[in-house]
């Protein structure tokens, strides 16, 4: 007499726990993957951007014979001269009318209501943004918006915010102290070597302000470049010893 045997279904315990742990597994491989790819996307879509940037300034100077003001938001004379960036002197709305497009895609501020303005600095916050300049020039106050006009210092919260200006015509008072040196805005016809503005986000940067090792900003520069350059270039400055090169972000050079 033929004996059935009765087949058991489902999964003991035992294999049960290997399925868990080779989805563990797979998960702890993939995720950073995942991560990576979406850091490497929005780095280039940041790229993309600095680049439209940089064609909408052409235009701006095609039309207008110099460079705008601002970028997108508008601008504040702290002096009380009133207000100095109005639509008529960016590039936004009329060169590029996307206000995502003047923001990295990593920064958590995004415009409200899209645009960045017009308010008097009795409404509203407003900030006035280190600018890492030569001398004392015109001060400036920002409605709070993270573009590539100002951008937030990445992990700086404490005691507040800290906010730093990336793109500006005249990094000081005085232009005429460039005289040798076509690379500010503020000319007629500056180096196509002129920095135009820089991004911070694509690097790693502590509490404290101090970039990881090898980490790398993106520096858009006039003739339509983009470059990854040492973020630590990028970040502080402080007034060289006689005779050593001066590292002020804005006067950052491409590479060959």
């Amino acid at each position: 007499m033929k004996r059935h045997h009765r087949g058991h279904s489902g999964f003991t315990l035992i294999e049960l726990l290997v399925v868990i742990a080779i989805i563990a597994i797979l998960a702890g491989i993939l995720f950073p993957v995942l991560s990576l790819v979406k850091n490497k996307a929005k780095k280039a879509k940041c790229v993309t951007q600095l680049r439209q940037i940089r064609e909408a300034l052409k235009l701006y100077k095609d039309d207008h014979g110099v460079y705008p003001d601002a970028l997108a938001q508008y601008a504040w004379d702290s002096d009380g001269d009133g207000m100095i960036d109005t639509v008529e002197n960016r590039l936004f709305p009329n060169y590029l009318d996307s206000p995502s497009s003047f923001t990295c895609p990593l920064s958590e501020i995004r415009p409200n209501g899209g645009d960045w303005g017009p308010q008097t600095p009795a409404v509203g916050n407003w900030v006035q943004p280190l600018d890492k300049s030569v001398g004392v020039g015109t001060p400036r106050v920002y409605p709070l918006g993270d573009t590539y006009d100002m951008q937030l210092f990445p992990n700086q919260f404490a005691p507040a915010p800290a906010w730093e200006l990336h793109y500006n015509t005249r990094w000081t008072g005085n232009i005429n102290n460039f005289s040798n040196d076509r690379r500010l805005l503020a000319f007629r016809d500056p180096s196509e070597q002129t920095v135009v503005t820089w991004c911070l986000y694509h690097a790693k940067i502590d509490d404290a302000g101090v970039p990881k090792k090898g980490h790398l900003a993106l520096v858009a520069f006039l003739d339509g470049r983009v470059q990854t350059i040492p973020v630590e270039q990028m970040l502080t400055w402080t007034p060289p010893a006689p005779g050593l090169p001066d590292p002020r972000p804005f006067m950052v050079l491409p590479k060959p």
